[in-house]
């Protein structure tokens, strides 16, 4: 747990264009992408892939001021993280995957504290788009956790 309330900013974060869409992407062959219709994001990709990271950070450092991007005017920061997501679907009969590179900055030198290219998996428990939505969800807790435990403490 981290020793005092550090106040971290989450963001900005780039998805690639394949996954920047409402629709679901799931990967069906080595060099074929499948876009189904009906299966929707509740909302935005990115916004909601910087609330559950920021969420995540917030609860593995104790803290109560994680903000996501674009974050207030003059918002002071004690640390940032910029991500960099290039891959983030799931595999038919496979895995759901993550690949990104992370910088950590201490906000006071803009100094990069940390930096990390980062390649996860979560397998598919079961058929069906919830379970590739519950694997996607453990792999951005798992960047997450991964990120916090990179904060000095």
């Amino acid at each position: 747990m981290a020793a005092r309330d550090f106040r971290i900013g989450v963001g900005p974060l780039l998805i690639p264009d394949y996954i920047d869409r409402s629709e679901i992407v799931f990967q069906s062959s080595p060099n074929k992408f499948e876009i189904p219709p009906g299966h929707l994001w509740a909302g935005s990709l990115r916004n909601t892939m910087l609330s559950v990271i920021g969420t995540n950070l917030s609860r593995q450092l104790n803290s109560t001021q994680v903000r996501t991007y674009p974050w207030e005017p003059g918002a002071s920061l004690d640390y940032s993280i910029a991500i960099d997501v290039q891959q983030f679907h799931a595999q038919t009969g496979g895995d759901a995957i993550l690949e990104a590179t992370w910088r950590l900055y201490d906000e006071s030198s803009r100094r990069i504290v940390s930096q990390r290219h980062t390649n996860l998996k979560r397998p598919l428990e079961a058929d069906g788009y919830e379970a590739v939505v519950v694997a996607q969800s453990k792999l951005l807790s798992d960047l997450a956790s991964e990120i916090g435990n990179a904060i000095p403490h």
